[in-house]
């Protein structure tokens, strides 16, 4: 069940639809302090149906699935009362929800990046990385404490599923050699889908910085109009 969000009116039954993620540069510096040292742990979680618990701030209605709706209710409509799938607000809530669960045990925003947050008590520290429904701890051995604190805190409120160390996370590929302190990244997998998006799995490769022994006389420009081509372009820049 999802809501039709394109029926909602600005002002009326949502105003702040803007939920920021945290930053390939912030998720670079934690795999970089990853590799740093191995005695660090870096997870992955994923919250189930994210979503759907936070509570809406706005009065929002929705009317019943067609054939689903419950019995002896058929001619009324629903209040939503969490953010529902669809809703312009619902990213916007679900990031409210989940700052003000981790700021209330402890956690502090990272003034350069809000969607990263920081615990740390004497030695024990714990970046915490959010990508809407993604989270991505990074902790020392005393951090563990903390990585228990906000699992069963978040537990108490949504589904969690804990994947691991982390291994695939914002289109890029990571493979650990953790006792030769060697990180691999890759984004192949994310190449490919742009290139699949503009039609280009075909273009012949081409390697970067093209290399001047490349050219052949024919590369040349020869007439005027050759010439004058790229003054052109540059100008129209």
């Amino acid at each position: 069940m999802v809501a039709m969000g394109f029926t909602q009116v600005e002002g009326v039954d949502y105003d702040e639809t803007f939920a920021s993620v945290m930053t390939t540069k912030s998720f670079r510096i934690l795999l970089s302090i990853y590799n740093f040292d191995k005695t660090l742990h870096f997870e992955h979680w994923d919250v189930k149906t994210a979503f759907i618990n936070a509570p809406l701030k706005e009065t929002v209605y929705c009317k019943q699935v067609p054939g689903f709706e419950i019995p002896g209710t058929e001619n009324k409509i629903l209040l939503l009362k969490k953010a529902l799938y669809g809703t312009k607000q619902a990213a916007h809530a679900w990031q409210q929800f989940l700052a003000e669960i981790l700021i209330s045990i402890g956690g502090t925003r990272h003034p350069k990046d809000e969607s990263v947050y920081i615990f740390q008590e004497g030695n024990k520290f714990l970046f915490l990385g959010t990508h809407v429904d993604d989270l991505f701890p990074l902790y020392n051995q005393q951090g563990k404490f903390f990585k228990q604190l906000i699992l069963d805190t978040l537990k108490r409120k949504m589904q969690i599923d804990e994947k691991g160390e982390i291994k695939y996370a914002l289109d890029t590929h990571i493979q650990t050699d953790r006792e030769n302190g060697i990180l691999k990244i890759s984004q192949t997998k994310y190449i490919e889908n742009l290139l699949k998006e503009f039609d280009m799995t075909e273009s012949t490769p081409r390697e970067t910085p093209s290399l001047l022994t490349d050219l052949t006389e024919k590369d040349v420009p020869k007439t005027k109009e050759e010439i004058e081509k790229p003054k052109n372009f540059q100008s129209e820049m």
